[in-house]
């Protein structure tokens, strides 16, 4: 997949869709001051997965 190097050419909306679309686990954060998407930030949690075999303590938490 391939990305503009300049986001701030694309409209806000498409940086939004895009950035929601893109994660699996995490949030989405819309700055909106004035009525205008000012800042978009993403955070993304990465959960590995735990095999069965290594006896990870799935049932403990």
């Amino acid at each position: 997949m391939s990305k503009p190097s300049h986001p701030q050419s694309r409209q806000p909306e498409e940086l939004v869709a895009e950035a929601i679309a893109s994660i699996r686990y995490g949030a989405v954060e819309v700055t909106i001051p004035d009525g205008r998407i000012m800042q978009i930030e993403k955070r993304e949690k990465l959960r590995p997965a735990v095999s069965s075999e290594s006896g990870g303590g799935s049932s403990a938490r």
